[in-house]
């Protein structure tokens, strides 16, 4: 049996979000700490790490679907 990755499943919502236009280019995201809430149910303890949050962010920005900048946030990025 194959289970999937927390990070994976935060990345793949985040960009179903993005792809069907219910996130749009400029919107912001939540903190890391508000992503974290949003996802917490992932875990059967309720408990995601902010790292597997950032890991999915990350791989987004590597790919061109956010951008952000230390201190100001992360933005759906315009393609």
């Amino acid at each position: 049996m194959t289970t999937t990755p927390a990070w994976r499943i935060v990345y793949d919502d985040i960009r179903r979000q993005i792809d069907s236009g219910e996130l749009r280019p400029g919107d912001q995201l939540p903190s890391t700490a508000g992503l974290v809430a949003q996802y917490s149910n992932l875990t059967p303890r309720g408990a995601l790490s902010p790292g597997t949050v950032r890991r999915a962010v990350q791989a987004l920005q590597d790919q061109g679907y956010l951008t952000g900048w230390p201190g100001l946030g992360v933005y759906v990025a315009k393609r």
